[in-house]
């Protein structure tokens, strides 16, 4: 299975996506002195299932498979970090304000840094401008009713609960794998080729240059979109110009993550 995101080698990590899903509760407590500092602690658990969706077979020894994502689920992990707010009038006011915050704060927690916190990567809304919208109208509501137009000050406790299903495609894994492998043997993509394909006749050029994640030329010398030959690995493991296989390429990945494995090891615990 993937390994953490962190330990991942560049490709594998490339070739990953994650989509995150959260839930949250909010605490307030109302400073009563403006001396006393506003706080944010955002603490709860991480739980972090990594897929793998396999390639749709080779040519070689390699056994063929179906499409097909299997799991495997870390123990939550638990977080636990207090910020304090610079500019709470901001913070308890603009919702896009409070949403960045708390992203931000979200993005320097040791346990959830390690991903992609994007709006987009987030299904069932983006917990931060849940939590955001939540924040500031009740805040909104209490400064129209109580507080004569002063901006109330809290400090607020997130208690979260947020989940990371990150799957690594091998056949993205493999296209980028391949990739490395041409660029190791001194090829490049040219200034001006074809994808063999879409049949795209400037492709390095619509994507903005051959050494960029859009483009990629194989060991054959065969060149690609990365994602019309990812579609094409997932069925078969060999160069659609060709036919010859490259299968070895994601075979090498492997073995480095495990001699990677193996070093981890023999370094003995780690001192925090």
């Amino acid at each position: 299975m993937p390994p953490p995101l962190k330990d991942m080698l560049p490709p594998a990590a490339a070739a990953t996506e994650c989509r995150l899903t959260g839930l949250g509760t909010i605490k307030r407590r109302t400073n009563q002195s403006k001396r006393h500092p506003c706080t944010v602690r955002v603490h709860g658990h991480l739980t972090v299932v990594y897929g793998l969706l396999e390639l749709g077979g080779s040519r070689t020894s390699r056994p063929l498979h179906h499409l097909q994502v299997q799991y495997d689920e870390d123990a939550p992990r638990s977080f636990d970090r207090t910020f304090l707010l610079n500019d709470p009038r901001t913070f308890f006011r603009s919702r896009s304000a409070c949403r960045d915050g708390i992203n931000q704060m979200l993005t320097r927690t040791p346990a959830l840094r390690d991903f992609d916190l994007a709006a987009a990567n987030w299904d069932g809304g983006f917990l931060p401008d849940d939590l955001a919208g939540t924040i500031t109208g009740r805040a909104r509501l209490d400064e129209e009713g109580h507080h004569g137009g002063n901006a109330p000050r809290f400090s607020l406790d997130l208690s979260l609960t947020v989940f990371v299903r990150a799957v690594c495609s091998e056949a993205k894994l493999l296209a980028l794998a391949c990739r490395e492998a041409t660029a190791q043997c001194g090829l490049s993509v040219a200034d001006r080729c074809c994808c063999c394909i879409c049949q795209d006749q400037d492709i390095a050029a619509a994507e903005g240059g051959g050494d960029d994640e859009g483009t990629v030329r194989l060991p054959c010398s065969h060149t690609f979109h990365v994602r019309w030959l990812a579609r094409w690995f997932e069925a078969v493991t060999t160069c659609p110009l060709c036919r010859r296989d490259m299968v070895v390429h994601l075979e090498a990945v492997y073995t480095h993550d495990r001699e990677q494995g193996r070093n981890r090891e023999t370094k003995g615990p780690i001192q925090v």
